[in-house]
């Protein structure tokens, strides 16, 4: 076994960031693996761009960036270690931890339309205006990253984002990222 297991899987009530990674440890085997990166960006339908040059370079900032003990599967504990950075940098403060009060200027700069919900559209335009200018792909990049957060933060599979579900990720990241009290 490559990690410890979920307790919940696919439960209704788990936190965002436990729901994405029991959604992506396919083979509940405790640990993501490259291969089901790649099933999860189909899945999320993630175009996988010329010859699938989106996926495999995904795939692989993905293991390099999580698996740190390099053992070929990413466990909850190193998969729930960067659960912050899924969410907007708008939301850390100087000191880089997620800030619950940051939360209304975030949700608002993204719902661009003011209809209570962030759109995939809205969420890929928003996160384009983040990127630097001189980002390669940039569009493509704003469009992977717009794909895995309405799927990883659209909690009702609705195709939009609540701000009650954007609420429940930025304190669920807000619980991960705190030191631990050991």
């Amino acid at each position: 076994m490559k990690g410890a297991l979920m307790t919940n899987r696919i439960d209704p009530r788990a936190k965002t960031f436990e729901r994405l990674f029991e959604r992506m440890d396919r083979n509940d085997d405790g640990a993501i693996s490259r291969k089901e990166v790649g099933k999860h960006l189909k899945a999320a339908e993630v175009p996988g761009g010329l010859f699938g040059v989106v996926h495999s370079k995904t795939k692989d900032s993905f293991m390099a960036k999580l698996d740190s003990d390099r053992s070929g599967g990413v466990t909850w504990g190193e998969f729930k270690g960067v659960a912050a950075d899924i969410l907007p940098a708008s939301l850390k403060n100087e000191t880089g931890r997620i800030d619950a009060t940051l939360a209304d200027s975030a949700f608002t700069d993204f719902d661009r339309n003011k209809d209570g919900g962030i759109s995939e559209s809205e969420l890929k335009h928003g996160t384009y205006e983040l990127l630097p200018e001189d980002t390669s792909f940039r569009g493509t990049m704003a469009e992977v990253a717009a794909k895995l957060g309405i799927d990883a933060l659209d909690a009702d599979g609705d195709g939009a984002v609540t701000r009650d579900e954007f609420d429940d990720a930025v304190q669920d990241a807000d619980e991960l990222s705190a030191p631990s009290e050991d």
